[in-house]
């Protein structure tokens, strides 16, 4: 039967879908023989979805459909994965049917976005069932881990907000939360452009520039998780004084600097400082970042401007812990 759903699913008709999702009213089985007819339906359903949103016809049928079969419907919209279809879902996971809010739950525990995180909180914190607990708090903490565009405090009450609602030492070892990263204080530029401190969040997906989209790619790895400094692309050929960004820290650290490799002669401020060996990519193909650095005792650290022959990209700024001796 799996082999002729399958084969249903690639040359199906519209029909055929229909006739499928009628069929889902029957007693199919448990869960695992369903799955074979939900497959098929899902991909007939993106095949043939009316206004490019196959969602809606499941949603549609999940109106009047069979209590035995809204459970297979509710997996379905998982599948799909359509923003629309996350109301529904919501609601699937407060239904009287225990069958239904399993299925929810379940589906909701797996949804791809972030839009997920608060309802399931919800689940964790209102549920009775320990399953239910667990499985939700398992959907928060893949979430979080892929929430690339926030930066560490911004993620951190989101941890506290999960580990609240969890139930076992399990769960709660998995949203504690430590804040890493250099803290910099007291950030001056001299730019009407904005620059933010990103404390502990460069990693690939972070953004490079406030007034850009570009984002990083590729990172040495000795400087994932670093503090970064998130720039203005339009300074990058405002001024190649040797003051131009300034901070302070109040423990020993390695500034790194990653300056654009088209460069053909560096500012005198930079020459001075080693040159790593590695280099940052962004998803810019017109560049990448050759990586310099320096190591700074505690204290006020300064940096300059990035104008400098052949430069067309503002440098990035990464501040890790000096070695421990």
């Amino acid at each position: 039967r799996q082999d002729a759903l399958e084969g249903l699913a690639q040359v199906g008709t519209q029909t055929d879908c229909d006739a499928l999702m009628n069929r889902l009213g029957e007693d199919l089985g448990d869960a695992p023989a369903r799955k074979p007819f939900e497959d098929a339906i899902q991909k007939l359903l993106t095949r043939y979805a009316e206004n490019a949103h196959p969602a809606t016809a499941c949603i549609a049928a999940l109106q009047e459909a069979q209590p035995t079969a809204r459970p297979s419907l509710i997996r379905i919209l998982g599948g799909l994965a359509d923003e629309d279809s996350l109301p529904t879902l919501i609601e699937a996971t407060r239904a009287q049917d225990p069958t239904v809010r399993d299925a929810g739950i379940r589906t909701l525990a797996e949804w791809p976005r972030p839009s997920a995180f608060e309802p399931l909180l919800e689940v964790a914190r209102l549920s009775p069932d320990l399953t239910h607990n667990v499985l939700a708090l398992r959907g928060c903490r893949r979430l979080l881990t892929n929430m690339d565009e926030l930066t560490p405090e911004e993620l951190k009450p989101l941890y506290e907000k999960a580990a609240a609602v969890a139930r076992r030492d399990e769960e709660k070892k998995l949203f504690a939360f430590r804040l890493e990263g250099v803290a910099i204080q007291d950030l001056k530029v001299d730019s009407k452009g904005i620059y933010k401190s990103r404390r502990g969040g460069l990693r690939k997906g972070a953004s490079w520039a406030t007034d850009r989209q570009y984002t990083f790619t590729e990172l040495p790895a000795d400087l994932l998780g670093a503090t970064y400094i998130e720039i203005t692309m339009n300074d990058r050929s405002l001024s190649d004084k040797p003051e131009f960004l300034s901070f302070t820290v109040a423990e020993a650290v390695i500034v790194s600097i990653g300056y654009d490799n088209r460069c053909t002669s560096l500012p005198a401020w930079l020459s001075t400082w080693d040159k790593a060996g590695t280099m940052i990519r962004t998803t810019t193909d017109s560049c990448h970042l050759v990586v310099y650095r320096k190591a700074f005792p505690p204290g006020t650290i300064t940096i300059g401007g990035c104008k400098a022959p052949g430069v067309a990209a503002m440098y990035t700024v990464a501040i890790t812990p000096a070695d421990t001796p």
